[in-house]
């Protein structure tokens, strides 16, 4: 019989201390389980990047990180591993140097789930350059006045820090001419934010007698561009200018107008642009009602963005890629991350599991030893 009394004490007490540890050993091992995690980008190809796609270089920022960690490869591709469940930003950092194309993708936010070892994966197509032109009307009468508004967006700087080109231009088509004193301003448009720049300064614009309107940032201008713009993928260059309709124009015709926009890898005189949509205003006769006025960079009908999107090629002698003709509008191309969250096997994730289980396996064998060898004694 065995002795549950004084000799029995100190195999209970053992019993109590084993099993303690055993399931003090779960909780950590499911904790060190959760604890682990990665994300893979990949930036898809585009036949834009004059200098190629690689190398590639981005960064990480999240709450769970205690500084920002930058990646980077001479391939399209990055790992962040070691990532804690949580949410995360991926920004783009400038690869290229000097005046050549090169499309970022935008900040893109991705979540590492809870509760296993989650390798997620995704693709962000580059963020086009797009350029949009409004009106303040949409109709006008013979001899009116109004207001063309070009809106464009900005490539990302070079490692550097610096933009080396930045020209809005418009062909102002028949019937419609520059006013003598009409408005012409240049601002930054940034999530609400207007910040207005100064003509001769930052920005220098063709004289009014020209048919060309052309506004031209300065190197100071460009050097404040290139600093707005590192801080904020979404900023906007908005030039508006006044113009006024020609009374000769016959009522009943359309005044159609496409702008272009020359960045970084854009030569003015090299034959290709980022296109405006077509903007059109109607031609309505004398003693109609005024038209409705428009606010900047507002349109009342949908119109297309043209855009220097994913397979437009970068200007180049025999280049296979056809040049868009005056007129054609391209759709953005589509932006929308492509994200594939992926639980590993079983086998994989069990890393903490199986330390647990080795330490279970050999308390529960001193358990059985100690207690063989105790009944061998009485």
């Amino acid at each position: 019989m065995v002795d549950t009394t004084k000799e029995g004490q100190p195999v209970k007490k053992l019993l109590i201390i084993l099993l303690t540890i055993v399931v003090a050993a779960f909780p950590q091992a499911t904790h060190a389980q959760e604890q682990v995690g990665s994300l893979t980008v990949k930036k898809l190809p585009t036949t834009l990047d004059s200098p190629g796609m690689h190398p590639v270089a981005f960064e990480l920022t999240g709450d769970t990180l205690a500084a920002p960690v930058v990646l980077r490869s001479d391939t399209d591709t990055v790992r962040f591993s070691d990532l804690a469940p949580g949410i995360y930003t991926v920004r783009e950092l400038p690869t290229h140097v000097g005046d050549v194309a090169r499309l970022s993708i935008a900040p893109t936010t991705v979540t590492i789930p809870r509760g296993g070892l989650y390798d997620v994966i995704i693709g962000p197509k580059p963020q086009p350059l797009t350029l949009l032109k409004t009106a303040d009307v949409t109709s006008i009468q013979p001899g009116g006045d109004f207001t063309y508004t070009l809106d464009g967006t900005v490539p990302l700087p070079d490692i550097n820090g610096q933009l080396h080109r930045y020209i809005l231009r418009d062909a102002l088509p028949y019937g419609v001419a520059r006013t003598d004193t009409g408005l012409v301003s240049v601002s930054l448009e940034s999530r609400g934010a207007s910040v207005g720049l100064r003509a001769g300064e930052h920005y220098t614009v063709s004289h009014q007698d020209d048919p060309v309107v052309r506004a031209v940032f300065t190197d100071s201008g460009l050097d404040l561009l290139a600093r707005e713009r590192t801080a904020n993928a979404g900023l906007v260059v908005r030039f508006t200018f006044s113009v006024k309709a020609a009374d000769s124009l016959p009522v009943g015709s359309q005044i159609l107008n496409i702008a272009s926009l020359y960045p970084d890898g854009y030569p003015e005189n090299g034959g290709d642009s980022v296109r405006s949509n077509e903007h059109s205003i109607w031609v309505v006769q004398p003693g109609a009602p005024s038209p409705t006025t428009i606010p900047a960079g507002k349109t009342t009908t949908p119109t297309s963005t043209a855009t220097s999107t994913a397979g437009s090629a970068t200007p180049t002698a025999g280049s296979a890629t056809p040049t868009p003709t005056t007129g054609a509008v391209t759709a953005p191309a589509d932006t929308t991350p492509r994200e594939n969250t992926t639980r590993s096997s079983g086998l994989a994730s069990t890393g903490a599991s199986i330390l647990g289980f080795i330490t279970v396996g050999l308390l529960l064998s001193a358990i059985g030893l100690t207690i063989i060898l105790r009944g061998r004694r009485e």
